[in-house]
């Protein structure tokens, strides 16, 4: 269907539920998480260095969202986290949370997606918005502050949210990572 890297196509064959964490929190609970995902073998994928001084550019952003595509052919859970040192400045902050957004959306239009997980407010904010999901159905709360919801539209995924301070459940940190067959 979509084709131009082949995700898509791989994607339909093989029977995954295919997850992405979109990491956009700071928080020491966030950093702890993503070194555990790490090392239990969960692909970490961050932003490259120009995202700290330059809006996203569609041909970076394809960029870095075929690498998640790719990595998605080796494992069902990748992580797309800022990666980057810390920042204090507002702007650049949500110059991050839309370059997250943009690189989300573009991998949910190349391959498919069973769940979304968005750490941190502004992130959870900023990818909905990114991906037009202005009407989300709360399907549940899967833990104290962690909510998930079903999106409408075309990528039709399961959307959950949680503010980043607050660690995952222990059934999302220890949920196999090998590709089901």
């Amino acid at each position: 269907m979509f084709g131009v890297d082949g995700c898509l196509e791989h994607a339909e064959a093989k029977t995954v539920s295919r997850e992405l964490f979109v990491c956009g929190s700071a928080s020491k609970t966030t950093v702890d998480f993503i070194a555990e995902q790490a090392r239990r073998g969960v692909r970490v994928i961050g932003l490259p260095r120009e995202a700290l001084e330059n809006d996203p550019m569609q041909d970076r952003v394809q960029q870095v969202s075929e690498k998640i595509c790719n990595a998605l052919e080796d494992v069902p859970r990748v992580i797309l986290s800022v990666g980057l040192p810390l920042v204090s400045d507002r702007v650049v902050g949500a110059r991050l949370s839309s370059w997250l957004s943009m690189v989300t959306v573009d991998v949910l239009h190349r391959t498919r997606i069973k769940r979304v997980y968005a750490e941190g407010g502004a992130t959870a904010v900023a990818l909905a918005r990114q991906a037009g999901w202005h009407r989300l159905r709360v399907v549940g709360e899967l833990a104290r502050g962690v909510v998930m919801c079903q999106t409408g539209g075309e990528t039709g995924v399961e959307y959950v949210i949680k503010p980043g301070s607050y660690p995952w459940p222990a059934w999302v940190r220890e949920a196999p990572i090998q590709h089901e067959t």
